[in-house]
């Protein structure tokens, strides 16, 4: 028996089949596909004929008669399987027992001999096993998924003797008979060279599957939260590490080398190995979609991890390898803090990768029409969208809804800064001068915000802007906004320059004011603006100078805001982080 393997009464009675179910033949090859291993129930014997790969058990259904109770149409109910000594008067029909998994059935299987180990048994070709009545094998194998591990290492060792055809082609007889016998000393070789290795290897495949009943769900893992069935807590309620170490009669050396021989293989084949970091933290479901080797190292590293928890278990330590590991390097580079911490973790590793859905700068504007015409016009004008740049616009529907207390200018407003600030995302704020909006600024200019090992301002008077008086009279002429005003009334009065012009000095209050008059009902200034700004966009160059810079206010503040945007850093461990919150690109350093 190889180092690692349990008599299969053993591995029946403590039920190290449950986590991970046993796979028939069938099931074992398509698994195998999938993970980039092409192997035939052809091969699968021939292995197990000369020693090299066995299944874990193996079992032959055995006849039973079973109880029917006769339908019209040829049909009948099933009533049961007839037991030994029972009285049944009806009629029965020939069946064979199949194989469920179910300890006290596994148990009489096995007593009965319907069930073994292969490797105790002398190798019988698989096709003298019974037949069913319609002549089809019915014995079948049943095969870890962990044995996937060795049989990849089998096939790899098989196959390293290959002949070049070009080399060959062309050549006599002479020579073809000289290959032969190269050939056949090469393959006896390999053959003899592997059957020696596996009989003083550990069986990794079979070690990995008990442990599975235990340490499996933690492998199934997006590093937040695990899937494990309602069972499991009595699983491991009941695990004790140190009595399967000696049921297993392997050391703690043994886990360890198993552990690191597991580590290089997956590190090999792995397409996705440089960005291992970021597949660990993908959902389950999304990570069974991998392919081929990128699938078969997935199976790796949750082997390597059921060692590394077991070992733990038994020592109390961690396993430590003499090289340097992905993770090690992980922990250099982000600290080791931070992997524990695993939301900062991943906001690292998104910024690293450049997948952070969080916003790099957040736009706030006081009302519907600037929410939804400024993007517009980053599109239209300077060819830029806002939702790729990573630019999110909010609305704070009038700034004396942030204002906070009486007299506590800005006090929400100056939160949201602070809080976006601190989790390094500019906050940009355009307003209307107006509701005591040029207090609100003051007052926030002037708090602090306290750092590790110092003090900045909140934010920067640059990141605060106010319009002289509001967005239209600072961007538009009279014209244009009596043209837009004359639209949105459908017509129904043609408003004049003068007009307009009267409250841009101020002898009417407002535009709606203007409206009102002259229409007995209340300007809709979110259609105003559209209207201001479709005209705008309808002839994009002509928003600009000769000498390319913008000639509105807006355009030249939107692109400063792109920019600011664009030169961004998004930091990618604790030290960058912190270096950016103190470098003033929020707001200004106090020593």
């Amino acid at each position: 028996m190889r180092k690692g393997k349990v008599d299969l009464n053993i591995f029946i009675e403590n039920e190290f089949y449950l986590i991970c179910p046993l796979l028939n033949t069938s099931q074992f090859k398509s698994f195998s596909g999938k993970h980039n291993i092409r192997i035939s129930s052809e091969r699968l014997e021939q292995l197990e004929r000369i020693g090299l790969f066995y299944p874990i058990a193996r079992f032959q259904p055995f006849p039973i008669k079973v109880k029917i109770k006769k339908t019209a149409k040829d049909r009948y109910y099933d009533l049961g399987v007839l037991e030994e000594g029972e009285k049944w008067d009806g009629e029965t029909i020939d069946d064979f027992a199949m194989l469920t998994f179910e300890k006290d059935y596994l148990i009489e299987c096995l007593l009965e001999g319907h069930l073994w180990d292969p490797c105790e048994r002398d190798y019988l070709p698989w096709d003298s096993y019974k037949k069913d009545m319609d002549d089809c094998f019915i014995t079948e194998s049943y095969y870890s998924k962990f044995q996937i591990y060795e049989l990849n290492e089998l096939l790899s060792c098989l196959a390293s003797f290959n002949i070049s055809a070009e080399y060959w082609y062309g050549k006599n007889d002479s020579d073809f008979e000289s290959l032969k016998n190269r050939v056949k000393e090469q393959v006896n070789y390999t053959a003899k060279r592997c059957i020696d290795k596996v009989e003083s290897s550990l069986d990794i495949g079979y070690i990995s599957q008990i442990l599975s009943k235990v340490y499996y769900p933690y492998t199934q893992t997006n590093q937040r939260t695990i899937r494990a069935p309602i069972e499991w807590e009595s699983y491991r309620k009941e695990w004790n590490p140190k009595e399967i170490l000696l049921l297993l009669n392997i050391s703690k050396d043994d886990i360890s080398n198993a552990c690191r021989d597991i580590h290089l293989e997956a590190h090999h084949i792995d397409p996705l190995e440089n960005w291992r970091a970021l597949v660990k933290h993908i959902a389950i479901n999304e990570k069974e979609k991998l392919k081929d080797k990128a699938l078969l190292a997935n199976v790796f590293y949750s082997m390597e991890e059921m060692l590394k928890l077991f070992y733990k278990d038994v020592t109390g330590n961690s396993i430590s390898y003499n090289f340097l590991t992905n993770e090690d390097w992980g922990k250099r580079s982000y600290g080791e803090d931070t992997i524990e911490n695993t939301y900062l973790y991943l906001e690292f590793l998104c910024n690293k990768y450049e997948i952070n859905p969080r916003p790099k700068l957040i736009l706030f504007v006081e009302g519907e029409g600037e929410h939804e015409q400024i993007p517009r016009i980053a599109l239209k004008i300077l060819g830029h969208n806002f939702l790729k740049l990573g630019i999110q616009i909010e609305n704070l529907e009038g700034v004396s809804n942030f204002t906070g207390k009486k007299d506590e200018f800005g006090g929400k407003l100056l939160k949201l800064i602070e809080y976006f600030h601190k989790n390094n995302t500019i906050t940009y704020v355009i307003l209307d001068n107006e509701n005591k909006a040029d207090k609100t600024k003051s007052e926030i200019l002037k708090s602090i915000t306290p750092l590790e090992a110092q003090k900045r301002s909140t934010t920067k008077d640059e990141y605060l802007f106010l319009w002289n008086k509001c967005i239209e009279f600072d961007n538009f002429s009279d014209f244009e906004i009596a043209n837009a005003l004359t639209l949105v009334s459908n017509n129904r009065y043609l408003f004049q320059e003068h007009e307009v012009n009267k409250v841009r000095l101020g002898a009417i209050q407002s535009l709606n004011n203007l409206y009102f008059e002259k229409l007995k009902y209340g300007l809709n200034k979110t259609k105003l603006l559209e209207l201001l700004v479709d005209k705008m966009i309808s002839n994009p160059d002509n928003e600009f100078n000769d000498d390319g810079k913008p000639k509105r206010v807006l355009v030249k503040k939107l692109k400063e805001i792109i920019g600011l945007t664009l030169r961004k850093y998004e930091p990618i461990n604790k030290k960058h982080l912190d270096g950016i919150q103190s470098s003033g690109f929020f707001g200004e350093v106090i020593e």
